[in-house]
């Protein structure tokens, strides 16, 4: 087992991996003038995929169903990552727009204290390493391509291997963190004491009782 996975980890290219991450956080730095512009077509895509993943959240799930909804979600995200490795430049292009819909939704919610919020979370951790190495894999294929493609099944019988062996187990345990903080945020939501529905008046009453 030590074997297996050191072998996986001696197919990182930190080089890749390193670019992946200035090309993601170079998008979530363009959402900013994005929002500030308020251009319309760059914001259709995150805002409707936020209004949907709030409606799920909203809903009272089970931890279970979190779990299940998060990890299948950010499976299928990275995995298409690294599929997109066949069409050469897809992966830079992914990687741009998923940190542009990540930095929208983000600075639209709450501005820059949401985006430091959102990337100093604790599945975070988890999730934009994973992230990366989907892309950094797309991008190994890609450069094979381009270059001979002599080595293009065996890169992507490693890829499998190491998506399996790597990249899912990280978001096995950022989907466990983030869905253990939505339920948590969830009941201490239910327990706060309600406000009054109409405050003003509440005073209003309370100050005819003391006369």
């Amino acid at each position: 087992m030590n074997n297996f996975y050191s072998g996986l980890f001696h197919t990182i290219d930190w080089n890749l991996f390193f670019l992946a991450s200035f090309l993601f956080f170079a998008g979530v730095l363009a959402a900013i003038p994005v929002v500030k512009k308020d251009i319309t077509f760059l914001l259709l895509y995150p805002l409707w995929v936020w209004k949907k993943l709030k409606e799920i959240l909203e809903k009272n799930n089970s931890f279970l169903k979190l779990f299940f909804l998060i990890f299948v979600f950010n499976s299928l995200s990275l995995f298409t990552n690294f599929l997109s490795g066949f069409g050469i430049i897809l992966p830079y292009l992914l990687l741009l727009f998923t940190g542009l819909n990540v930095g929208i939704i983000g600075y639209k919610e709450g501005k820059l204290k949401a985006l430091f919020v959102m990337f100093l979370s604790p599945h975070a951790f988890f999730e934009l390493p994973a992230l990366w190495m989907s892309a950094m894999l797309g991008m190994k294929i890609g450069a094979n391509l381009v270059s001979s493609a002599t080595e293009i099944f065996d890169l992507f019988g490693l890829g499998l291997l190491f998506f399996g062996g790597i990249i899912i187990p990280l978001l096995l345990i950022a989907a466990l963190i983030e869905s253990a903080l939505i339920r948590i945020s969830i009941i201490s939501l239910k327990q706060s004491p309600p406000l009054p529905a109409e405050p003003l008046q509440t005073q209003e009453q309370n100050h005819s009782n003391e006369q």
